[in-house]
């Protein structure tokens, strides 16, 4: 765990934070992937999620020319936003984003602030599992950004940051997210297990049910006396 350090405390905007935490994000769920290529994923999440959206599907995967071919290039699944690298860069509507590391350094007030930020991040994002990570990262940074006050820009407004607190804000939404999950996963089971129930008792409740036709009787055996009995009558004996 890191010291309480004034270079905790910084102001920063929500726009560079949500950036370094969708790099910081990439890199835990791809570690084959270049930083510059996650720095460039960073960029471009921070700029969907500025325009409106929560996710992105790469509807109609963008070709590159590569020589006298084009060839499709393979996608990069980060934070549920499917983006298309190529030449270590993400690409968004054929155009590669830039992923310089000097750019996002310069917004803070100082690189010590920058590397403090990153160093939380990673140990914020660290804390949960892979899976959960890729479903919810978005919903986590959600949780410990801090408010903006009205008529003001929620992204390019600075606003004081509390690494420290980042990391405990973020670790319990996720754990108060995961009980929720849990809690979810348990009602649902106990629902099953009524439907299935009350099932089984309506299809028994069905077998009562059902009406039972009475055999036909059986016809009576003629015997011989019968018979003539029969046919005296009929002769009218």
């Amino acid at each position: 765990m890191h010291a309480f350090r004034p270079e905790t405390l910084m102001t920063i905007n929500n726009a560079s934070v949500l950036e370094l935490w969708a790099a910081v994000v990439t890199q835990e769920l791809h570690s084959d992937v270049s930083w510059e290529t996650c720095l460039s994923a960073g960029n471009a999440i921070c700029g969907i999620v500025r325009d409106g959206a929560t996710y992105h599907i790469n509807r109609h995967k963008d070709r590159v020319e590569q020589g006298d071919a084009l060839n499709q290039v393979s996608e990069l699944n980060t934070m549920r936003f499917n983006l298309v690298p190529q030449n270590d860069l993400v690409l968004i509507d054929g155009k590669p984003v830039p992923g310089d590391e000097e750019i996002l350094k310069d917004r803070f007030a100082t690189s010590e602030n920058y590397k403090e930020m990153k160093e939380w991040l990673e140990v914020t994002a660290k804390s949960f599992s892979i899976d959960y990570l890729e479903e919810r990262a978005l919903n986590i940074f959600d949780f410990f950004k801090p408010s903006i006050s009205p008529g003001l820009d929620p992204w390019s407004t600075d606003t004081m940051f509390n690494c420290m607190a980042l990391f405990h804000s973020g670790h319990e939404y996720g754990a108060e997210d995961i009980r929720w999950f849990q809690r979810k996963a348990e009602q649902e089971e106990m629902e099953f297990i009524e439907e299935e129930r009350l099932r089984i008792l309506e299809e028994a409740a069905a077998k009562k049910r059902v009406p039972r036709t009475k055999p036909k009787p059986t016809p009576r055996r003629v015997t011989r006396a019968m018979a003539a009995r029969t046919d005296a009558a009929s002769q009218g004996l």
